[in-house]
């Protein structure tokens, strides 16, 4: 075992040997290539990574006569305004123009971009912004970085249980009142069931009352009482009438 060991440790010292004669190899390719396309660049013009360098040196060499004439141009315009003795109103929309011009962005979003602001105190997930951040819209540079403060996130309240008590009187409250239908008359049928009784059924064919009329409703004893005591009285007065003529 202990041969075997040696072995081993043997083997590893000869893969780490030529791992880093290899890195170093790679590292001495790589500075060649470089000198050759450099090389390349400047004796092949026609070839496309020489048209790449070229293209990339000319704008660098275009973009900074133009970049510095530009500047001089807002110089003198902003000159011109303070001689007149503008309002603080008229200025502010008159550097918002020029920015505007120049490509020059504010950024007030510390939550979408945290890296733009430099935290000046506090500590959380929540940042509030005091100055805004400066970023040029065409290269996308931070020409400069906004200040602001960290907050913690607060904390929500947790929501209380309802009694089921008071869950009891509110769905009473809310629930609707039913009105009660007047109960239909019902005969059964040959079956045993209850039928419903049609507006019109009240009257057999054989009845004299017609389909649709209202029934006479019999007299109550009241009523009956009153009515012997009136054809009573017209039998009275009907016997003294008769005597009178025999008379």
């Amino acid at each position: 075992m202990g041969w075997f060991s040696r072995r081993n440790e043997e083997k590893l010292l000869i893969v780490s040997e030529r791992q880093s004669r290899i890195e170093k190899d790679l590292r001495t390719l790589q500075s060649d290539v470089s000198k050759l396309t450099a090389a390349l660049v400047v004796r092949e013009p026609a070839t496309a990574t020489a048209a790449e360098a070229y293209d990339g040196l000319r704008k660098a060499v275009m973009a900074g006569p133009q970049a510095r004439r530009q500047m001089l141009v807002q110089l003198v315009e902003l000159t011109d305004f303070a001689e007149r003795n503008i309002s603080i109103v008229e200025m502010r929309q008159i550097l918002d123009e020029q920015r505007k011009r120049a490509g020059l962005v504010d950024i007030t979003d510390g939550g979408t971009y945290p890296e733009l602001f430099e935290i000046v105190e506090g500590s959380g997930e929540l940042i509030s912004v005091r100055r805004p951040a400066w970023v040029d819209e065409q290269t996308g540079q931070v020409i400069q970085r906004g200040t602001a403060v960290a907050e913690p996130k607060p904390i929500e309240p947790e929501a209380m249980p309802v009694p089921e008590s008071e869950t009891e009187d509110q769905s009473a409250e809310i629930a609707p009142t039913v009105l009660s239908e007047p109960p239909t008359e019902t005969q059964q049928d040959g079956s045993g069931d209850p039928a419903l009784l049609p507006a019109d059924a009240g009257a057999d064919k054989g009845s004299d009352i017609p389909v649709g009329e209202p029934s006479v409703t019999p007299p109550l004893e009241n009523d009956a009482h009153d009515i012997k005591q009136d054809s009573s009285d017209s039998g009275q007065q009907q016997s003294i009438s008769e005597s009178e003529r025999g008379n």
